[in-house]
């Protein structure tokens, strides 16, 4: 089985946002997480809500048409 895995390490500040370390122009959701971990060979993490992984291409797609 081949699986393709980012990891990001993030910072939640008190109001509960969620931003992406070295990406502080990006600031996600306090909901942008699903509330359980996931894990996969050993390892837990928790993962995107499929909702902020769309939002999140769109983003991207909107920033390549830009350069």
């Amino acid at each position: 089985m081949n699986v393709d895995i980012q990891f990001l390490y993030l910072t939640q500040p008190i109001d509960g946002s969620i931003i992406p370390n070295g990406l502080s122009e990006r600031v996600w959701r306090s909901d942008a997480l699903l509330s359980r971990s996931f894990s996969l060979d050993g390892v837990s993490a928790y993962v995107l809500s499929p909702i902020n992984l769309l939002q999140e291409k769109e983003v991207y797609e909107q920033a390549e048409l830009l350069y």
